[in-house]
């Protein structure tokens, strides 16, 4: 299944385990989507189970139709996914009318992460010494680290990754196989259908 994410060779380094090393662990993340949660957000969804792991439960806030999205009745909406890790992560959609962004941020016990631009432009925020607090730290905002996307070239790693797999008959290198894939749709279909704010349970 093309979510293209997990052919992108930054990407998969994130997800194991360079995220980890730049930011320590993960204790909250926001995501910025737009064009319906059954277009980009699925593919948002999918990026973050990639980095984050299994979901357990999301919660929905609110929800919008989409102004003149590709996919016919689809939703803008705002939810929250928690994993395994106990990770919250907060959805919001933005309308594409004005501008394009799917972007990911991403705060750690040691630094900040950005996945912005489509994953175009990918800056790391280190941890040091808060110049207002003494005995405090803060997150170097005005100091980021740009880290070199490879955006570029995930279709082509996914494709040559699919080759591969056809070639050898072992399914199990998939980078984006269909069990995954489902697991995320499966998610994003809880959302889609689930009218009320309460937490539904995934598991």
């Amino acid at each position: 299944v093309n979510f293209w994410r997990r052919g992108d060779d930054v990407f998969r380094r994130l997800a194991s385990g360079e995220m980890h090393k730049l930011i320590g662990k993960p204790l909250l993340a926001n995501v910025i989507y737009g064009n319906g949660i059954l277009n980009n957000g699925l593919h948002m969804i999918d990026f973050c189970r990639m980095l984050f792991g299994k979901i357990c439960s999301v919660q929905l806030i609110h929800s919008t139709s989409v102004v003149d999205g590709p996919i016919e009745n689809d939703r803008n909406i705002s939810f929250v996914l928690t994993f395994e890790s106990d990770l919250n992560v907060v959805f919001m959609p933005i309308e594409f009318l004005h501008y394009r962004e799917n972007g990911l941020v991403v705060w750690g016990q040691h630094g900040r992460l950005e996945v912005m631009n489509e994953g175009l432009v990918i800056r790391h925020y280190p941890m040091r010494t808060n110049r207002a607090m003494q005995n405090e730290f803060e997150i170097a905002s005005d100091s980021p680290r740009s880290i070199v996307s490879t955006v570029g070239s995930a279709l082509f790693e996914m494709y040559e990754n699919l080759s591969t797999a056809i070639s050898s008959g072992d399914q199990g290198i998939l980078y984006s196989g269909g069990s995954s894939a489902l697991a995320s749709t499966f998610a994003m279909h809880s959302i889609f259908g689930h009218s009320g704010s309460s937490v539904l349970d995934l598991h």
